[in-house]
């Protein structure tokens, strides 16, 4: 096996959520055949995040024999996101991109979410045996469920009035009141805009990429930092290292407390109402020119030629 494809593929079963988008976007953009064969056989990894991704990767430049396993997928998977993707990238198998098919998936999660239903795109005879056989609360008689309710309000009363403040407290779900349909356009949105960033302003060749701008993004729950700082930042163009510095950079222009911005699991948290701002890269004053020796390129690639450096002095006093 090709060493290329090995890295990637193990990245992409290596369950970290960063390692796994980074592989499945540079596999989506690869037209090696040999991806396809080693991508299915993380359709049988413990993972369940594993798994979904590898069917995101399948949707996009899967073959005939892995749109069988995914159909297969959908129906028997024992982790409900797993058979939701699954019936996503069935119903869109090699018709959208890498990025489009993730964005599918998570609408339709979140949506399911917000209306706290559990009932995939596709209903078959098999779905019901699968919800009898790993969902079997579902199925308990109303009148226990109606019993149950009355006693835990019964319970709730008496503490109230014996200790004097409540008990239990509902956490309720951030944004609900907006409504599902409200989300998922506000989340389109926001993908519209990163597109048109990423395209005019933040990578090399675009046609406003040498000017500093700045764009501010809101986030929905469900959301990590990490999650949304990729998908801004994301692309072919940038390598690991590369990635790594402008993520960095990002960090401290949205961080100001370094206790913050120094947390090692900060891009896992999750974040739901807030504006993060996103610079281009002439914003972060680190100006990538990834032309063959140049310093950028050098850097990401790890080409240890010689690195010239140009210092321009404005300026200079004498006392």
């Amino acid at each position: 096996m090709d060493k290329r494809i090995k890295f990637l593929v193990d990245e992409l079963g290596s369950g970290d959520k960063e390692s796994m988008e980074r592989a499945g976007t540079l596999i989506c953009v690869s037209s090696e055949i040999e991806f396809v064969k080693e991508v299915m056989s993380l359709l049988k990894n413990k993972n369940p995040e594993v798994r979904l991704n590898a069917v995101m990767v399948l949707g996009v430049m899967g073959n005939e024999k892995a749109l069988k396993k995914i159909g297969k997928l959908k129906g028997f998977d024992k982790d409900k996101g797993v058979r939701v993707a699954a019936s996503i990238a069935f119903e869109n198998f090699k018709k959208v991109s890498y990025q489009e098919l993730k964005s599918k998936i998570k609408n339709e999660i979140i949506e399911k979410v917000y209306k706290k239903e559990i009932e995939l795109p596709e209903k078959e005879k098999t779905e019901d045996l699968l919800e009898e056989e790993f969902y079997p609360y579902q199925k308990k008689s109303p009148l226990l469920v109606i019993i149950g309710i009355s006693l835990l309000f019964i319970i709730s009363l008496l503490l109230i009035v014996y200790f004097g403040t409540p008990v239990f407290k509902v956490k309720t779900v951030p944004g609900y009141s907006t409504g599902v349909k409200k989300i998922n356009q506000l989340i389109k949105e926001r993908i519209k805009r990163i597109q048109d960033f990423k395209k005019d302003y933040l990578l090399p060749d675009g046609a406003q990429s040498r000017y500093p701008t700045t764009i501010s993004l809101p986030t929905f729950f469900g959301d990590t930092y990490g999650e949304v700082a990729y998908r801004v930042y994301s692309a072919p163009e940038f390598k690991k290292a590369g990635m790594n510095t402008i993520l960095a950079f990002w960090r401290k222009h949205n961080f100001i407390s370094l206790d913050m911005e120094r947390r090692v699991d900060l891009m896992e948290l999750e974040t739901d109402g807030e504006k993060l701002i996103f610079p281009n890269l002439s914003a972060m004053r680190i100006k990538f020119s990834l032309k063959e020796s140049s310093a950028a390129n050098q850097a990401i690639n790890k080409i240890d030629d010689d690195v010239e450096i140009n210092v321009i002095v404005d300026k200079v006093v004498l006392k």
